[in-house]
């Protein structure tokens, strides 16, 4: 359910017509067997669906999101929108623990943020457990009122034109229960990652046991010789996957909200947290169907792989159709090996002159150097520059602005950190402090696994922070050697980026395998989680938080 409420606001004698939309979430409990395996789990849903319903809106709204989470779900829970900065809200960004505790059961939480200079492609998801299973949805932003797509309306996004818009929205699905898998990851059993299952579209999918009264898979229904965009929502939370489609090239136009120069590739690499538009015109047999494969990248432990139809036909706007079977026409897509940095380095930002100077050395440079451990209870954790995960009791926004005499940075720990001497923790409110306006490298590394000593990729996503992946290299990062590394000759904002590894064998658990660089500019005061994606890593410890300017922050005020 949502309401929408005018709002006037003017910017000196510029005046602005912009909406307040309200979105009510009810978080409760239902039953799922999305891929038909005969497997029934019950877990937490949004409004009774799964995926989330979508939630749009137009550039410069307010967003006012009522999070009710019903008494019957057990379970607390919060929601972070994926990508969305939070220009001045921080207290609005969903991490439990940091900027607000969990939403217990019977409870509800508002949350009220404006669209500041952002359209695009979003996503919303719980940020609890291993909740973000399920409760995920699509957060459409247009750039205009006349952008949203309507029927018989051609549709513009900066330079780009198309006849209609659909969504691929990734998810995966396990066969266990959700609660046995959890303690599998954070009790002294875990011996490294279980694969999915089933790799959905949509959140549908078929496995070999399906049954004839199985809806079956996805269908994306288009018609002859039109172009549509595509918004593909990586609303994965372990694998890397690869998305192509039977006989159809993709132009890639956008990637994690930002706009780019067309890119024409047969195949997508996506990760958990990162979402990309693409234009693909339907120039193939009218009145037939191809198949849309999803394979995991960069996982040797499944075969599995995930489908859904693109199904030419008449005129259709549906979004919700199901198609049993393969499609129509046989083809398969074809995937190559796995790339090391996939595309990214050859992608080009959409505006015609830089942004800003990437050549130029930052004002410090933030290594982070994850690790995984075996504690003395023998469970599994990461450690970053052997620093633990903190637990917070209180979230760190509410000690702040119960704390009169801590709003100021350490700036011992900055100024440490600035001539090489500390990696910029602060041990006393166990964040990384950054001062407006700083710009800031993080070189964040993947180091083998106590599991088989295997080099793993990870997602590292930015909350309030478009971030700029500016190089990259194989092993260890050395300051003095590879300081004026740049591989990505146009960094393009991103608030998703994989670690990659460098694909060399190693023997020993605890080896630098491979870095990524990229540069922060710290625009927008808050406190900001900075965490693999993977949710398993995240929740065993693979995560820090940067305290930008808590003098600044407007709720702290």
């Amino acid at each position: 359910m949502w309401i929408c409420t005018l709002l006037w606001m003017a910017a000196s004698t510029l005046c602005v017509m912009a909406k307040l939309r309200t979105y009510e979430l009810e978080i409760t409990m239902g039953e799922l067997d999305p891929d038909c395996s005969g497997i029934t789990h019950r877990v937490l849903m949004v409004n009774g669906q799964y995926p989330a319903p979508p939630i749009y809106a137009t550039l410069g709204d307010e967003v006012r999101v009522i999070v009710r989470n019903a008494i019957s779900s057990n379970a607390p829970t919060t929601i972070h929108y994926h990508g969305i900065l939070q220009i001045g809200t921080t207290e609005s960004d969903g991490m439990p623990g940091v900027t607000q505790a969990p939403i217990q059961p019977g409870d509800e939480f508002e949350q009220r943020f404006r669209l500041i200079d952002q359209s695009g492609t979003y996503f919303y998801h719980a940020h609890v457990e291993l909740q973000d299973d399920v409760i995920q949805g699509p957060f459409i932003v247009y750039q205009s009122e006349d952008d949203w797509p309507e029927s018989d309306k051609q549709l513009h996004d900066g330079p780009f034109h198309y006849d209609g818009e659909r969504t691929i929205q990734l998810s995966e699905w396990w066969h266990q229960e959700q609660g046995d898998r959890l303690n599998y990851y954070m009790g002294n059993q875990y011996n490294g990652f279980i694969a999915a299952d089933s790799y959905l579209v949509n959140g549908r999918g078929m496995t070999s046991d399906s049954k004839s009264s199985c809806p079956g898979y996805a269908a994306l229904e288009v018609e002859h010789d039109k172009t549509y965009r595509f918004r593909v929502i990586g609303g994965l939370t372990f694998a890397t996957v690869g998305l192509a489609i039977a006989k159809h090239k993709m132009t890639v136009i956008e990637v994690d909200g930002d706009l780019i120069e067309p890119f024409e590739t047969d195949y997508l690499e996506v990760s958990s947290g990162q979402r990309f538009s693409f234009l693909l015109n339907t120039d193939q047999e009218p009145g037939t169907s191809y198949n849309i494969e999803v394979k995991p990248f960069w996982i040797t432990n499944t075969t599995t792989r995930g489908r859904a139809i693109l199904k030419y036909g008449r005129k259709s706007h549906s979004q919700g159709a199901l198609a049993r079977g393969s499609a129509l026409d046989s083809s398969q897509p074809q995937f190559p090996k796995e790339k090391s940095q996939w595309l990214f380095p050859d992608m080009t930002p959409l505006e015609s002159k830089e942004l800003h100077d990437f050549t130029a050395p930052p004002d410090r440079t933030v290594v982070l150097m994850p690790k995984e451990r075996l504690t003395a209870n023998n469970k599994t954790r990461w450690f970053i520059n052997d620093h633990p995960l903190p637990h917070w009791k209180v979230p760190v926004i509410e000690q702040l602005r119960h704390r009169k005499t801590r709003r100021q940075l350490n700036a011992t720990a900055i100024d440490l950190n600035t001539h090489d001497n500390w990696d910029g923790y602060d041990t006393s409110m166990k964040t990384y402090p950054i001062k407006r306006n700083e710009v800031v490298d993080f070189v964040i590394h993947t180091t083998t696994l106590l599991n088989q000593n295997i080099c793993a990729a990870h997602p590292w996503h930015s909350h309030g922070l478009k971030h700029f992946p500016i190089a990259y290299g194989a092993g260890k990062y050395s300051h003095e050697h590879d300081r004026d590394i740049r591989n990505y000759q146009h960094p393009i904002p991103r608030d998703t980026t994989l670690v990659y590894p460098d694909g060399k064998q190693y023997t020993e658990p605890g080896v630098p395998c491979g870095w990524t660089k990229v540069r922060l500019f710290a625009v927008n005061p808050g406190l900001w989680a900075f965490h693999c994606h993977i949710t398993g890593h995240m929740l065993q410890g693979m995560m820090i938080v940067i305290e930008m300017a808590p003098e600044q922050i407007s709720y702290l005020q």
